[in-house]
């Protein structure tokens, strides 16, 4: 099952910059696991992976991301 994850978890913010990957694309994450960090106006935000297998990236580090819009994809 594949598990689409956005930026979705982004509030009342409508985006934000995708400062930094913390895994590479292919790797495999553990449910829980830090694997993106999200600047919004007001913070800086960790975001965990919600489920464990190989992650796919589909936004690049410097983007700035819609709160809808996919950013990897988790297999």
């Amino acid at each position: 099952m594949n598990v689409v994850i956005t930026a979705d978890f982004l509030g009342s913010e409508s985006d934000a910059d995708l400062v930094q990957w913390l895994v590479a694309d292919g790797d495999t994450v553990a449910l829980g696991q830090s694997i993106v960090a999200l600047e919004t106006a007001k913070s800086t935000v960790d975001f965990a992976a919600p489920a464990a297998g190989i992650i796919t990236l589909s936004a690049a580090e410097g983007d700035l991301i819609e709160a809808d819009q996919t950013i990897a994809v988790i297999a």
